[in-house]
């Protein structure tokens, strides 16, 4: 695998996509694969090519559905604290420099929603 296609909730990127495509060009540097950031308009079009992306930075319920039926694994979440976001990536991204992100500290905002959705294998 050449590259990593990311895709962001749209109501993340609404905001402020710059910072999802410099986040990308994090992850490219450090990653050592070239990370290209998808953004999606809506969430249709979130829906619709959500599958084809290599990692997504979901909410609870796409990434449920994502592991359900598409064999997404979940990568990062939050330690000690029901977030509403989490990283997941396709099953079948094998890249060995998704390893970077094993075990690592993820850091999150404090004062969002907490989600009563149980994310398995989380």
């Amino acid at each position: 695998m050449d590259s990593l296609k990311m895709m962001v909730c749209p109501h993340d990127t609404a905001g402020d996509p710059i910072k999802w495509f410099q986040f990308s060009q994090y992850l490219s540097k450090y990653a050592n694969v070239s990370t290209l950031f998808y953004q999606c308009l809506d969430f249709v079009e979130f829906h619709n090519k959500m599958e084809e992306a290599d990692i997504i930075y979901a909410n609870p319920q796409d990434s449920l559905s994502l592991q359900e039926k598409h064999g997404f694994i979940p990568l990062l979440h939050s330690t000690n604290l029901f977030d509403e976001i989490v990283f997941i990536a396709n099953q079948d991204a094998d890249h060995g420099s998704l390893e970077v992100l094993n075990n690592q500290e993820c850091v999150s905002c404090n004062s969002m929603m907490v989600t009563r959705i149980g994310i398995k294998d989380l």
